[in-house]
């Protein structure tokens, strides 16, 4: 009976492993021609290779789930798009060759003190100011570009490769495709888009992997990655997480002499919402949750209080270094629904917006999506 059981078991793992590979070729969009030595990886994990010199590739191991899949290569045009992991697939990637954009010399590229400036507002605005974020390091920043419009005013950052970060409290090298960072400094509001891979750091030591393991818990409680897992499992009230909706209010103010503009008020209402609220409970698609609402949603994590350096951030001209209160964030949904995998991984990430703790929290407290705690 015993060694019928193994048996079983090592056919059902072996099963499990076929269904989570993906293979591939990348070619020439024009051509059809192989695209030797190009960079394939599967966004928010730490699942990355490159093709052989036929252009192929594979990535085994793969945890069931949606996942974006990135290809890029010089001189080409990155491609990213959806893939499903459940399920073993072979696909064919078609990159089109970059257009050569001479227009694009108007942009600041020059490392002067205008572009050192831009450069500092962009590591605290992208890799963050947390504590973690003092560990962390960008090794090439000179692969930025900024383009700053003072009428609007308005920032713009890209990068000519892939951003390299060093990330010392959590023990991961991030490779990072930034797709668009802008900045809108009247409305203060951030956007950015990228697609990271991780890749674990080897520890010195004992000690220094321990470390690594705290900080990596202490970043993934009460995230969004731990929020959103929590709401496809239907256990936000057991993981520490409170819901409450937030009324806005928009007033026309009118003064003499003056335009007119309006003005927008909140109100919280303190009685908390369900934990069920944002979930459709009709959904009929059993591999993933869907949330839909139409309300602002006050996010409350129970169980840690915002850090010394976000309320510095909120009020940096304030000497004392009072005990915040629990951590906050806000969520709008800008499209009609987003749909959470069992990882917690999400899209469209566009189509959701945070404010709070959560808009605060940067590239500094990335975790892959395979992270377990």
């Amino acid at each position: 009976m015993i060694r019928l059981l193994i048996c079983i078991l090592l056919f059902v793992s072996w099963e499990s492993l076929a269904q989570r590979t993906i293979r591939g070729q990348v070619v020439n969009g024009e051509t059809e021609e192989p695209l030797p030595f190009s960079t394939i990886f599967l966004a928010n994990t730490t699942k990355g290779t490159t093709a052989d010199g036929h252009g192929r590739f594979i990535l085994t191991n793969v945890q069931p789930g949606r996942y974006d899949m990135v290809v890029s290569f010089v001189g080409y045009e990155t491609f990213a798009f959806p893939v499903q992991a459940d399920s073993a697939r072979t696909y064919k990637v078609r990159l089109k060759p970059m257009a050569n954009q001479l227009a694009e010399v108007h942009v600041k590229a020059k490392r002067d003190a205008e572009w050192e400036e831009h450069l500092q507002f962009f590591k605290k605005n992208f890799i963050g100011s947390s504590e973690h974020a003092k560990d962390c390091r960008l090794l090439n920043p000179e692969v930025l570009w900024f383009d700053f419009k003072p009428d609007i005013p308005f920032l713009t950052a890209g990068a000519r490769e892939a951003l390299k970060i060093e990330n010392k409290a959590l023990g991961y090298t991030i490779t990072y495709l930034l797709e668009s960072f802008t900045f809108d400094y009247r409305h203060h509001y951030l956007t950015y888009m990228g697609y990271p891979v991780l890749q674990e750091m080897k520890a010195r030591n004992q000690r220094q992997q321990k470390r690594w393991e705290t900080n990596r818990q202490k970043a993934f409680y009460g995230s969004p990655m731990h929020f959103m897992r929590s709401v496809h499992e239907r256990r936000l009230g057991e993981e520490g997480f409170e819901l409450r909706r937030i009324i806005e209010k928009e007033d026309t103010i009118r003064m003499s002499g003056m335009p007119v503009r309006t003005k927008k008020t909140r109100m919280l209402i303190r009685t908390p919402l369900p934990n069920d609220y944002l979930v459709l409970a009709d959904s009929s698609d059993a591999g993933h949750s869907v949330l839909k609402f139409s309300d602002i949603i006050q996010v409350t994590y129970t169980k840690e209080n915002e850090s010394q350096e976000y309320l510095r951030a909120q009020n940096p001209f304030s000497q004392q270094s009072g005990r915040g209160g629990p951590q906050s964030s806000v969520i709008q949904l800008k499209g009609p629904v987003i749909r959470v995998e069992p990882n917690g991984n999400y899209y469209e990430p566009l189509d959701i917006l945070f404010e709070g703790y959560w808009s605060w929290e940067k590239v500094a407290e990335l975790l892959p999506l395979s992270y377990k705690p």
